[in-house]
């Protein structure tokens, strides 16, 4: 939230999340989408299964993720790569596999 708002202040921002409802929010300038994922691997929010990721990001200039071993940030900088779209990820150190390499080369940009 704290990065969304700060980026709000600059361009124009949204931040795609995830929970049990979905839905859509306005907040200090920039949106809140939340998407319902299937369930969760392991019951890790941090690894949510949400088919429609890839919707929600649709018009996206820059796709950020955070947790670059998770399947959504995964999904998300896949989906972004197929149109074209720069991505970045933040690494909070979330542990699991490396996707066969995949993780590496999927995002252009890394923050640890």
């Amino acid at each position: 939230m704290e990065l969304a708002r700060a980026l709000a202040k600059h361009v124009r921002c949204e931040l795609v999340t995830f929970g049990p409802q979905r839905g859509e929010q306005r907040d200090d300038g920039f949106r809140t989408r939340v998407v319902r994922p299937l369930g969760y691997i392991g019951g890790h929010p941090a690894r949510p299964i949400a088919p429609s990721l890839p919707a929600a990001l649709r018009g996206a200039d820059v796709v950020h993720a955070h947790q670059a071993r998770s399947p959504a940030s995964i999904v998300a900088a896949l989906a972004a790569r197929m149109r074209g779209v720069p991505t970045a990820v933040t690494d909070h150190g979330l542990q699991g596999s490396e996707w066969g390499g995949l993780v590496r080369r999927v995002f252009d940009r890394y923050l640890l």
